[in-house]
């Protein structure tokens, strides 16, 4: 378990040093998720549990895809970096054989907190929009589920049951939609991260492993101030965070931890507020920080 939050650090640690330039292909790139086409595939990253592996195609309309929710529920991830994300909209049908249907409302649960107003199903493709409360919304990764209710006296539906097709699922208010450009890391040029997008790093660490980064500072067009870089560390259960303003140098954050244990490490880039004065769509800006030789001492 972690046994203390990120702290500023003025001591070294130990080799050996896991060098996270070197991990590059094996860590998960992410960014701000703005619109989710769940019928696509390139949409299967945030579907978690509960969904069709076959994409459903439109009989009306062969250019649009959607995927069926199977069971009781289904569940999907999205990231939030900067904005406050404050309702969503999906777009939708109930499962209808013969012409009724399986469906009559959908719960929600935001990061295992049930919402307060279960959404009414009206039958055929329409918009539901579902205010999100902020105080559920975590920086990082977030969790939607999706359950399903039945008409009384139906009871539940098995797990392979179709029950409900999703098109798409908007999160308004969020900044990007797509993932950003990442150049490959060297050791020259550090580790640069677009503004609103994030790395994760899945390590195996001993007790008392340090995250050091020997310079932050920010990278491409010019702004009047640089941004910042948020830090996760999660160990068994527990998260800590730090918010660090850039430019910073010699940056060690303690990874405390009582034996050797499996840690997520996430950093995402954060903008300065000019940054959405820049002409043309946040996501197209090549700016962002750069992360000089980004390693965990253990």
């Amino acid at each position: 378990m972690v046994t203390s939050g990120l702290l500023l650090s003025s001591g070294c640690a130990a080799e050996p040093d896991v060098e996270l330039v070197a991990l590059f292909e094996q860590s998960e790139i992410f960014v701000e998720t703005g619109t989710i086409d769940l019928g696509d595939r390139a949409a299967r990253r945030h579907l978690l549990d509960g969904w069709s592996p076959v994409d459903e195609r439109w009989a009306q309309r062969e250019d649009e895809t959607f995927v069926w929710a199977r069971g009781t529920q289904a569940s999907l991830s999205f990231y939030q970096i900067e904005s406050q994300v404050q309702r969503i909209r999906f777009r939708g049908r109930p499962h209808a054989p013969d012409g009724t249907s399986l469906v009559s409302a959908i719960h929600m649960r935001l990061n295992g907190v049930t919402l307060p107003t279960p959404i009414d199903v009206i039958a055929g493709w329409q918009d539901y929009h579902v205010p999100l409360p902020s105080r559920f919304l975590r920086i990082g990764a977030n969790q939607i589920t999706f359950g399903f209710d039945h008409p009384a006296g139906d009871g539940p539906s098995q797990g392979t049951s179709l029950q409900f097709a999703f098109d798409h699922v908007r999160f308004f208010d969020a900044t990007v939609t797509a993932l950003p450009r990442l150049e490959r890391p060297s050791s020259e040029r550090g580790l640069i991260l677009p503004y609103l997008s994030g790395i994760n790093f899945d390590l195996d660490l001993r007790p008392g492993a340090v995250v050091q980064i020997r310079l932050i500072q920010a990278y491409g067009r010019p702004l009047p101030e640089a941004g910042r870089l948020h830090i996760y560390v999660e160990a068994e259960g527990r998260l800590d965070h730090r918010v660090v303003d850039v430019p910073t140098t010699g940056l060690e954050i303690p990874v405390l931890i009582d034996a050797p244990a499996r840690v997520r490490l996430s950093m995402m880039s954060l903008p300065p507020p000019a940054f959405y004065d820049l002409q043309g769509h946040a996501a197209e800006q090549d700016v962002g920080l750069r992360l000089h030789r980004p390693i965990v001492s253990q």
